[in-house]
């Protein structure tokens, strides 16, 4: 029995040809990858992550990621624009998220500060006694 459609092919046994697709205004060149974009990304997102964990010592350690990633940003956006004429989205989210992350470390590590001051003028004594009071319990 024999068909038209033969497989998908015409009578010749070649694929019909429909044409070129239509070009819709070329589009877009990608960019290139920037290093210093990606890092500033992923260290303002890691600050971010280190500002809300309730640990006083890692709230540094968001401190110091956040503003590695704010310069790394910064960076990555000039070297950008002085390439492409454009800014990098990648380097515009870095610095963002840095900025974010520098504000939430630096109220977090304000708020310690006021809290353990608190505490201490709650109890009354001051760090030096607060430590004999430690060992006195011991």
């Amino acid at each position: 029995m024999d068909n038209n459609f033969n497989n998908g092919n015409n009578m010749n046994g070649q694929q019909p040809n429909y044409g070129q697709q239509p070009n819709y205004g070329g589009g877009q060149q990608p960019q290139p990858t920037n290093g210093l974009a990606i890092a500033g990304l992923v260290l303002g997102l890691v600050g971010i992550v280190f500002t809300f964990i309730p640990v006083v010592a890692l709230s540094w350690v968001g401190l110091i990621c956040a503003i590695v990633g704010l310069v790394l940003s910064i960076k990555a956006q000039k070297d950008s624009v002085a390439m492409t004429g454009q800014k990098n989205g990648m380097a515009t989210a870095g610095f963002i998220l840095s900025i974010i992350s520098l504000v939430i470390a630096v109220i977090g590590i304000i708020v310690a500060i006021a809290a353990v001051a608190c505490i201490t003028t709650a109890v009354g004594v001051g760090a030096g006694e607060l430590n004999d009071l430690l060992n006195s319990l011991q």
